[in-house]
């Protein structure tokens, strides 16, 4: 139903602006920086990747809304330090495929900031714990919400850097585990993750009433 109502969204979005403002198309890439909060293994340690493409359409003098379609590399990973007799290793990958929604606000000509929901689907996994390989019976989520923040530094009509930060609002796992912190209404494991990445507008979709 939500995901539903999010794609819904989309095409009313598409078709209102379509028909009275001005919007336009682009691809992202970048890299990411992750974590799994409650997974009591903590630290930024895991490196991923992201990209993917958007549409953004604008309404008013600094207002915008922009909805992506993207790939997202997340999860934890914690090497083994020998010298403090710690043998213990861990590595999550997680591959999602999200759905953005963002309000985007223009502060000055070369900035801006922007917030919304996501929801992602859970693309593909690997759990290792000691170096034993994959665990048979993950009990990951197929399913995922959660909320970006970010802002916009404008360096040309087609090219800007992106800085933002997803976090999860709800258990990425369908059980409790040893380390689960409280978030909100629940107690689990959420992906926290920093993003830093390059838009690249394409092509303009829309034109402006005045324009037609």
């Amino acid at each position: 139903m939500k995901t539903k109502l999010i794609l819904g969204l989309f095409l009313f979005m598409i078709f209102v602006e379509s028909e009275a403002q001005q919007f336009h198309g682009g691809a992202m890439v970048g890299m990411v920086a992750s974590t799994v909060t409650g997974d009591s293994y903590g630290g930024w340690n895991k490196a991923g990747l992201f990209a993917g493409g958007y549409v953004n359409l604008e309404f008013g003098r600094r207002s915008a809304f922009q909805m992506e379609l993207e790939y997202i590399q997340k999860g934890s990973r914690k090497n083994p330090d020998h010298s403090k007799d710690d043998y213990d290793s861990y590595l999550l990958r997680l591959g999602y495929v999200e759905l953005p929604v963002l309000y985007q606000f223009k502060i000055k000509d070369w900035l801006s900031v922007e917030t919304g929901p996501s929801i992602g689907f859970l693309f593909h996994y690997y759990e290792e714990v000691d170096e034993q390989g994959q665990e048979p019976y993950p009990d990951l989520c197929k399913v995922t919400y959660s909320w970006n923040i970010g802002i916009n530094f404008i360096i040309t009509d087609r090219i800007l850097i992106n800085f933002r930060s997803n976090n999860s609002l709800v258990n990425i796992r369908t059980d409790r585990a040893t380390g689960d912190v409280s978030r909100f209404w629940a107690y689990g494991e959420y992906n926290d993750i920093f993003i830093l990445s390059v838009f690249c507008r394409l092509t303009k979709l829309g034109k402006n009433r005045s324009e037609n």
